[in-house]
């Protein structure tokens, strides 16, 4: 399976999981009921809140349309370990072997989880 295709998946999985979130019933990855569209009880926290040098794994995207799309394409998905370069002007981090540089709006539609 090529890597365009399988990003593909993984985008259509995260509609898929986002849109079953949304449902009165639903459960977010930690097991704890959501009765919103956000889940009050999680433990993640926006990657805004992180100072230089923290790292950190990317736990969900609440993004929708093309700002999904440009982080999805940029390989900001759920499960991706991170580490902060820089705040401003822009907020670069590493991811892998690369860094990725992204505007405050894109950095405030991404959850994380320290450690």
């Amino acid at each position: 399976m090529s890597p365009v295709t399988r990003a593909a998946e993984i985008v259509r999985a995260m509609w898929r999981q986002r849109r079953d979130w949304s449902a009165d019933t639903a459960a977010c990855p930690d097991g704890v009921p959501v009765h919103t569209d956000r889940c009050e009880e999680c433990t993640s926290e926006l990657l805004t809140t992180l100072s230089p040098g923290d790292v950190a794994t990317v736990s969900c995207l609440e993004a929708e349309g093309s700002a999904l799309s440009k982080l999805a394409a940029l390989g900001i998905l759920p499960g991706a370990r991170v580490r902060l370069v820089q705040r401003y002007p822009a907020y670069v981090f590493r991811l892998g072997f690369g860094e990725v540089a992204i505007d405050s709006a894109l950095a405030g539609l991404v959850r994380v989880r320290r450690g």
